[in-house]
């Protein structure tokens, strides 16, 4: 097996809006940046304010856990998800 080049982890968060559950949508820092968190506590604090501002229950959340592996012929990206 070839080892990577270089490994990195980072947490996401989406919500479904006011979709009604059918669509997720990434929290971004502006319309081309997804928002990147460095740990997942960081990621379940910026869920846990975001709930209280938007007082919607049907707001579905969840954080997800993004793992980028770089090779010499592009990289691998794995992401895993769970709801809160």
């Amino acid at each position: 097996m070839i080892n990577p080049e270089f490994v990195s982890q980072y947490w996401e968060v989406e919500n479904t809006g006011w979709s009604g559950g059918i669509s997720w949508f990434t929290c971004e820092i502006n319309k081309y940046e997804p928002r990147h968190f460095k740990l997942e506590e960081m990621a379940m604090e910026y869920v846990s304010r975001k709930k209280l501002e938007f007082n919607d229950e049907n707001m579905l959340w969840r954080i997800i856990s993004v793992t980028v592996t770089g090779y010499e012929d592009g990289n691998s990206i794995v992401k895993k998800w769970k709801q809160v």
